[in-house]
């Protein structure tokens, strides 16, 4: 990356370790950026004897300390964005052998929940740095900042309406996705998505007649 120029981004980064490596190509002039997952910011390999094969994951979560230390480096801003690598099994339950159970978890709901319950409440985390690494940054990465990423005028109203009151305990009846299989059921998560807009029309109503934006 420093030799071409190209642009490097490193996916799914479980062990703050990375994070000193990739600063230091950055001071040498590496165009690189870097992402974690909620998983790896909520669990430690502490959880496993209550988790069992549900946490399994490729890369592995690691230990606590590791876990507050990828904290750290997210608010700081050394790692550029969250995804949720969503990656769920219809067959995969706590009780199966771990050497042979499906490696990934169903993610995609709790990403916000995650970072809002556990970062902003417990690890007094800005709000704004959640929107930096759920919606900003992902946008400047992808190249569609110009009408994503932040509510300003004349972008895209794309939003998320999270009630910071609001705790939500994750039994079948609140996980959305079709497999209700979740390393997360039955925990309780601080702030809750109560509503959510694309382009101005609210999900699971009306289709959007055309494109709505911020005003």
């Amino acid at each position: 990356a420093r030799i071409t120029g190209a642009g490097v981004h490193i996916a799914h980064i479980s062990s703050a370790k990375s994070i000193a490596l990739i600063q230091e190509a950055r001071r040498q002039g590496a165009r690189i950026t870097c992402e974690t997952c909620p998983h790896y910011l909520m669990f430690s390999e502490e959880d496993y004897p209550d988790k069992g094969a549900m946490l399994k994951c490729a890369p592995p979560v690691r230990g606590m300390r590791n876990r507050d230390a990828l904290w750290e480096e997210l608010k700081c801003g050394h790692i550029d964005i969250i995804s949720s690598d969503h990656s769920p099994s219809a067959d995969k339950s706590v009780t199966d052998a771990v050497d042979r159970a499906w490696a990934g978890i169903s993610g995609v709901q709790f990403t916000l929940p995650v970072l809002f319950s556990e970062g902003c409440c417990k690890r007094k985390m800005p709000p704004e740095r959640i929107a930096e690494v759920l919606s900003l940054r992902p946008a400047e990465l992808l190249g569609i900042d110009k009408s994503k990423g932040s509510i300003e005028l004349g972008k895209d109203a794309d939003l998320a309406v999270l009630n910071p009151e609001k705790q939500t305990i994750y039994d079948e009846n609140q996980i959305k996705t079709k497999v209700k299989n979740s390393v997360y059921k039955d925990m309780c998560l601080q702030g809750t998505v109560e509503r959510t807009f694309l382009r101005g029309a609210e999900a699971g109503g009306s289709k959007p007649r055309g494109r709505y934006i911020c005003r």
